[in-house]
């Protein structure tokens, strides 16, 4: 049976990927992306759906599929690491991610306004620290972002020029 896209693959000779592909989701942006396009797409009455859910393997999986990745580098580990508030008490979403290989940072929302606070920057922080690790240890790599917010222009000039990594965005 073919590993799933959160599993790591191996060659044909059974040996490990010799590169990473690296995932970085703003789940916020995502969910609020989706939920507006869900109700648009399906002509909803109303500018967004707040019963739209997203498939966290299958985003991948069409991410992956639609980067244009070489060859080589759709062999490379696939690494996902995913960023948002902390969730409601009750939330299937979250309950099926921990199913799944996927790095999961959540952080809490501003007690006084209640709008998410430092998620845009740790998802910057870790991609830059990812992908100076990779650079240094000299680790091929490939890195796709997947957010709505200019926040990850600085990141990706950061991976794509000093680091020489390619980088994908997906808004």
């Amino acid at each position: 049976m073919a590993p799933t896209v959160l599993e790591s693959p191996t060659d044909v000779a059974g040996e490990l990927p010799i590169g990473d592909a690296h995932i970085f989701i703003d789940n916020s942006n995502l969910w609020i992306a989706g939920q507006r396009t869900y109700a648009e797409r399906m002509g909803l009455q109303v500018s967004w759906d707040p019963t739209w859910r997203s498939d966290i393997e299958w985003l991948c999986t069409v991410i992956l599929q639609n980067s244009n990745l070489t060859p080589e580098e759709q062999q490379y580990d696939v690494k996902v690491n995913l960023y948002g508030s902390i969730p409601p008490p009750v939330d299937t979403f979250w309950k099926k991610i921990d199913s799944y290989n996927v790095r999961v940072s959540v952080l809490a929302r501003s007690t006084w306004t209640k709008k998410e606070k430092q998620v845009d920057a740790k998802l910057v922080a870790e991609c830059v620290k990812t992908a100076a690790e990779a650079h240094f240890k000299e680790i091929p790599s490939v890195f796709i972002i997947v957010s709505g917010d200019r926040d990850v222009h600085a990141a990706i000039q950061t991976i794509a020029g000093d680091y020489s990594h390619k980088v994908h965005l997906w808004a």
